[in-house]
């Protein structure tokens, strides 16, 4: 269950509607807990049939001259394609969703299921398939324009990859330079909310996958927790509930790559929290757990009664805990000062009518002992 929302296809990424909880960090605002203004889609403009959005207005097609452009519809990778090369960046980031779309690309600890063929070489593809480099090539500086404007996350990913497949023919960089630009441009799709960037940059600045001098020489990038931070602390506060979560369980040291590295359970639940409220519903689970209760026996007891035995497998560490019991005590006495009620009922009730699922029915159950806490300061 723990790593399954982690591991998939995100090119989607969760946003904020225009409320008081955007004006400062997700996880700080007492104010967005429980907020209603979180929704499953980026703010895209959409218009009725036979209007397109141009110039901030749905307006007539026919009304446009033949160099004015438009944001293209939905699933339209031609009309897409001939506005993104005119300049339409809103149209360019949809055009590149549609392609990591379907070329089911995702990031654990590489850029997954990306073909990593260029234009003569087909002989990873099936009859008639075209490769992402081939579907990207010609719009490669276009879509890194647009994501160096901000705002175009999906641009930013496939720009990134393009590039790297076009200049060392791999998903991932081989030498400096290649790896400067790819960097950047992750980094700037993380910060706009694009979780596949997120991935990236946990194994730029969360471990020694990218400072090997030898390869990489100037352009080699050394690793920095508290700019790692700061980077998906940006894309949480974007709007994009998955950089929470990734947030959460790094703070707990599970997908950080440093042996020194000290987990902070604070504010692995904070990030939990947020992520949970933006509809990562299985992060309620551990941020409920954090925040319910000061006393290990007790928070050990919550795991108990809200999780059954095969789904207790936190292995919120490095290394694992060879047991459950060890797992949850572990768990239990890391966050034992993170206590705070209010916070508590605000996760448990945000599953209820949600999906049927025995954990979350639950934590529901829970969130209604736990309301008297929602009116405290």
């Amino acid at each position: 269950m723990r790593y399954a929302h982690l591991l998939g296809p995100t090119l989607l990424a969760l946003t904020l509607t225009t409320t008081a909880c955007t004006s400062q960090r997700l996880p700080e605002r007492q104010e967005c807990f429980g907020a209603a203004g979180i929704t499953n889609a980026r703010a895209t403009p959409s218009c009725a049939p036979g209007l397109v959005y141009a110039g901030g207005a749905c307006v007539p097609r026919e009304s446009l001259s033949a160099e004015t452009t438009f944001l293209c519809d939905p699933g339209d990778e031609p009309t897409c394609r001939q506005q993104c090369d005119k300049g339409s960046d809103e149209s360019c980031n949809r055009l590149a969703g549609m392609l990591l779309t379907s070329h089911k690309m995702t990031y654990t600890y590489g850029l997954e299921q990306l073909p990593t063929t260029d234009d003569e070489d087909t002989s990873a593809l099936s009859p008639g398939e075209t490769s992402f480099f081939a579907a990207t090539k010609p719009l490669i500086e276009r879509m890194r324009a647009s994501c160096e404007i901000g705002g175009a996350p999906d641009a930013c990913v496939a720009a990134a990859a393009a590039i790297a497949l076009r200049d060392d023919k791999n998903d991932l960089p081989r030498s400096g330079p290649t790896l400067k630009t790819f960097a950047a441009l992750m980094e700037q799709g993380c910060r706009d909310g694009q979780d596949i960037a997120c991935g990236v940059m946990e194994q730029v600045y969360g471990g020694e996958s990218w400072a090997d001098n030898d390869r990489y020489g100037e352009h080699a990038i050394t690793p920095n927790i508290r700019k790692l931070e700061g980077i998906i602390a940006e894309g949480c506060d974007t709007g994009s509930a998955k950089a929470c979560s990734r947030m959460g369980y790094f703070f707990t040291g599970a997908l950080n790559l440093d042996p020194d590295f000290k987990p902070n359970y604070k504010k692995s639940a904070k990030y939990w929290s947020a992520a949970c409220l933006g509809g990562v519903l299985d992060d309620c689970i551990y941020a409920t757990a954090a925040y319910i209760t000061s006393s290990p026996d007790e928070c050990a007891r919550f795991f108990k009664d809200h999780l059954s035995s095969d789904e207790i497998n936190l292995c919120l560490g490095v290394p694992c805990e060879p047991d459950e019991d060890q797992e949850i005590e572990r768990f239990c006495r890391l966050s034992a000062g993170v206590e705070n009620k209010k916070v508590a009922y605000f996760t448990a009730s945000k599953v209820c009518g949600g999906d049927d699922n025995d954990e979350h029915a639950r934590l529901c159950q829970t969130s209604e002992a736990l309301k008297p806490f929602a009116a405290q300061p």
